[in-house]
């Protein structure tokens, strides 16, 4: 393989598990200590698979569509008005809780490096600061710091291997955590996992990240691409998962990190949680500017408006102290995992059919298979659903 060929291969891959690892890592160990290890490396790998795909049938759709689009465009295009309201609403429900995650988990991480100023109140008030900064530099217009997001990517693989090789050392005190297994919690994993893994707003992107290559007229492959970029933070969140529960034990705690300030030092701990925050600070402008120009470029909100419509609803839910990170990323990665996954079924049986352009690949996926899919989607999505409503708004303090 050429250097040539390399470059793109590398960037293409870069910006899929760029996109993909998160603040979603974060909750994975906390739900594999209350489910089992081995269930949690069950969901990572069966989920990696299958989302891989899903994120591989989203390219296809892309790729034989002549116009550009994002989900709820695509959903317009191909499966009417009706169900492109349905994924719109679902969308903004979606990114709100996102956006609430944020900025718990940012504040959470602020002590972490700062440990003698914590307490409850100063923890919501460094919440709110944080919120009102990423607000006010949406309002300013700033489209550009989201796309540093890739930048935090390389640090945090490097976080990850440290606390795994870290960690390796501390596992005996921990073995038996590693082989036990809670039945009742057999769906815990569920919404976590696919917030954790769900690339599918880069999947648009990247035809356009590969278009230079295409012009030089050089042949990728690629499902390599789709597959490897989503299975390699499947990996990561394997090794990230191990090393936490090996370190902290039963200590484990929801945002994975405080809990290993004992066994790993603060150094590490203040490191990460630093991490974290820019990562997190740049995927909130990211995510906050897409929701205010779609109030704003596509339901013609005034400017004040379109920020409001963004942001209003996380921002009151945080000073309604719904902040119990776990739950609100169930609630998320369950609604959002369940209906997309659907969704991108449907569009890629549809783009086989009314699609205007020819793919460099195409793959083929059986109504029986798929109708199955759909089906596990749906009902483990309602399940996990109704489980986590519960906790999400009467447990309001995270424990």
């Amino acid at each position: 393989m050429g250097l040539g060929k390399l470059r793109y291969y590398a960037l293409a891959i870069s910006s899929i598990a760029g996109t993909i690892i998160g603040v979603g890592m974060f909750g994975l160990p906390y739900v594999a200590l209350r489910s089992g290890f081995f269930l949690m490396l069950l969901y990572l790998v069966v989920f990696g698979v299958i989302v891989g795909i899903g994120h591989l049938l989203y390219l296809e759709v892309t790729l034989r569509t002549r116009q550009n689009h994002r989900l709820t465009g695509y959903t317009g295009y191909y499966l009417g008005p009706r169900w492109k309201t349905v994924t719109f609403v679902q969308g903004i429900i979606s990114l709100w809780g996102t956006l609430l995650i944020y900025t718990i988990v940012a504040a959470k991480f602020f002590f972490l490096i700062f440990p003698q100023l914590g307490g409850a109140i100063f923890e919501t008030q460094v919440g709110i600061l944080f919120f009102l900064l990423c607000a006010w530099i949406i309002w300013k217009g700033d489209k550009t710091i989201g796309n540093q997001e890739l930048l935090f990517t390389i640090p945090m693989v490097v976080l990850i291997v440290v606390i795994f090789g870290k960690s390796l050392a501390l596992f005996g005190a921990s073995r038996e955590l590693f082989f036990s297994a809670s039945p009742d919690n057999w769906i815990a994993p569920y919404g976590i996992t696919l917030f954790a893994l769900y690339g599918f707003s880069i999947i648009p992107v990247i035809e356009h990240v590969l278009a230079p290559a295409k012009k030089k007229a050089l042949t990728l492959h690629y499902p390599f691409i789709v597959l490897f970029g989503t299975l390699l933070p499947a990996l990561l969140y394997i090794l990230f998962t191990w090393g936490v529960l090996a370190a902290s034990g039963t200590h484990t705690t929801q945002d994975a990190l405080s809990g290993l300030t004992i066994p790993l030092g603060h150094g590490i701990v203040a490191i990460g949680a630093l991490l974290g925050i820019f990562a997190i600070y740049t995927s909130f402008i990211a995510v906050g500017n897409e929701l205010q120009q779609t109030f704003y470029q596509d339901y013609r909100f005034k400017k004040i408006g379109s920020i409001i419509g963004a942001l209003g609803v996380p921002f009151i839910l945080y000073l309604a102290n719904i902040r119990n990170f776990i739950a609100i990323a169930d609630f998320v990665g369950a609604l959002m995992g369940g209906y997309i996954g659907i969704v991108v079924i449907l569009l890629f049986w549809k783009a086989k059919q009314k699609g205007d352009m020819a793919p460099p690949f195409s793959l083929t996926l059986s109504k029986p298979l798929g109708f199955l899919m759909m089906a596990i989607f749906a009902f483990a999505s309602l399940y996990a659903i109704a489980t986590t409503l519960s906790p999400l708004f009467l447990s309001a303090v995270w424990n």
